[in-house]
């Protein structure tokens, strides 16, 4: 191989390894309908959830299996009657003002 050549492949190389991704400071999603709320708790519309599930998380999501799994919470139980329920959470979670859970 000739220096050239392989001058151009190092310095290729040494590019792609000393690149970083760019992260903008805008998120354009692009739909046929405004979200109905951008409040998580408040939402039933699928085209809202496309826009919410990237910014929020839930003590709780679907497997793929369409049965709840851990997300926020590491377990769940409840009471006899079903109408109160325990969450317990997993550490290094933040509420969206950044205070810690």
């Amino acid at each position: 191989m000739n220096s050239k050549m392989r001058l151009t492949l190092l310095s290729t190389a040494l590019l792609a390894a000393l690149s970083s991704p760019l992260y903008a400071a805008t998120l354009t999603i692009m739909q046929n309908e405004a979200p109905r709320s951008m409040d998580p708790g408040n939402q039933t519309a699928t085209f809202t959830g496309t826009v919410l599930d990237p910014m929020y998380e839930g003590l709780l999501r679907m497997s793929p299996e369409l049965k709840p799994e851990a997300a926020l919470a590491t377990s769940w139980s409840s009471d006899e009657s079903g109408l109160k329920w325990t969450f317990k959470l997993r550490n290094g979670g933040d509420f969206p003002r950044r205070h810690a859970v």
